[in-house]
């Protein structure tokens, strides 16, 4: 997947150099930089970036799926992008964010935030007795409440 700014700004390269076998040819332009060179770009533009923090290449392969992941997009769409045969190989980028970590809300508090719920009394038998918007009663246990999120 790559960005549209990644690919104008591609474009604007092909324009100016018109590359004829490579994209990125060598000092011999029979054959392409070494890894070691697109490093070395990687490590200057870091340093004229500001980053401090000590990155690789690879990493922003890391970065590409944690943002994705934290952006909702499902972990088998991030699997697919990267190209990995086995989920296991994709689940090493569900560590947890902080960010994301601290956006968990218990769903009894959107509930009532979003007043699908307006008033709650919990009984010491876990019986959760609750008017909705429309003023009707219910009683639901306490956890098929939270697993039905509210009555309409």
């Amino acid at each position: 997947m790559l960005s549209e700014v990644t690919l104008k700004s591609l474009r604007e390269y092909w324009k100016e150099y018109r590359p004829t076998k490579w994209l990125f040819p060598g000092p011999d332009k029979e054959r392409h930089i070494t890894i070691r060179t697109a490093q070395r770009i990687f490590e200057t533009a870091c340093e004229r970036a500001g980053v401090k923090k000590e990155v690789t290449i690879h990493s922003l392969r890391h970065s590409f799926a944690t943002h994705l992941l934290e952006n909702g997009i499902d972990l088998r769409y991030i699997q697919e992008l990267l190209g990995h045969k086995s989920s296991k190989a994709t689940e090493i980028y569900t560590h947890v964010s902080s960010k994301n970590f601290m956006r968990i809300r218990n769903p009894l508090d959107q509930m009532l935030e979003e007043k699908k719920v307006v008033n709650l009394k919990v009984w010491i038998d876990d019986t959760v007795v609750y008017h909705s918007k429309n003023g009707q009663k219910a009683t639901l246990s306490f956890m098929n409440k939270l697993s039905a999120h509210c009555l309409k």
